[in-house]
């Protein structure tokens, strides 16, 4: 009777022996499953790193290209604003010589027409003369 119930005792040990390590073996293949899931979320988000750092290597390049663009234009744009200061001051300086010479130009009409008015006088003076002689 103490070796049905040693038996009976280890028995009973032996199944919890053995519902343990069935418990282990489930434990174990849920933090496999775990780990296998990390895994794949690690590789996931090396593949989403790998694209973005595809991505900034674009919009560095893009803007380096905008970059040297935009120092083109504003170095265009500075030479064109030189272009059109110096047209201004050359329209200017047409500007006052037109008037100076328009000026000059009113004076001399004005001293031909004097002058032709004097020379009529002077050649009307002579014809009397000659008439006269």
């Amino acid at each position: 009777e103490a070796v049905l119930l040693e038996k009976k005792k280890l028995l009973q040990q032996w199944q919890t022996s053995l519902i343990g390590m069935q418990r282990r073996d489930e434990a174990k293949a849920a933090m496999n499953k775990a780990v296998d899931l990390q895994r794949e979320r690690i590789q996931s988000m090396e593949t989403e790193l790998n694209g973005y750092k595809k991505s900034i290597i674009t919009e560095q390049q893009r803007n380096e290209q905008l970059t040297m663009l935009h120092n083109k234009l504003l170095m265009d744009m500075s030479a064109v604003k030189r272009h059109i200061q110096t047209s201004v001051q050359k329209r200017e300086q047409l500007k006052t010589d037109y008037s100076k010479y328009a000026k000059i130009l009113q004076e001399s009409e004005v001293t031909l027409a004097k002058t032709t008015t004097e020379r009529n006088i002077k050649m009307n003076q002579v014809t009397n003369l000659r008439q006269q002689i």
